[in-house]
C-alpha cells in the first residue's frame, strides 16, 4: 500500500490479487500439472513463493475457507 492511495483503490487490488490467487488455485486442480512440464516446474517454483509469503498464504487459506 502506497501513501495516498484511496480506500477504493485498495479494495480494488485486494480484490485483483483474490481472483489472481483463485485463478492459480484453480489451475493447481488440473490433472496435467502433476506431469513433468515445464507449466509444472513453474506452477512449484509459483506456490512456493505464494507459500513463502505470509499475506498472500493468508489470502489463499481466505479462499479455500471460503469454498
Amino acid at each position: 500500500m502506497k501513501d495516498g492511495q484511496s480506500g477504493t483503490e485498495i479494495e480494488r487490488l485486494n480484490d485483483l490479487m483474490r481472483s489472481c490467487l483463485r485463478s492459480f488455485l484453480a489451475f493447481g486442480v488440473c490433472e496435467s500439472i502433476g506431469e513433468s512440464t515445464s507449466a509444472s516446474k513453474t506452477y512449484s517454483v509459483l506456490k512456493g513463493l505464494v507459500q513463502s509469503n505470509e499475506r498472500l498464504r493468508a489470502l489463499v487459506d481466505a479462499i479455500q475457507m471460503e469454498g
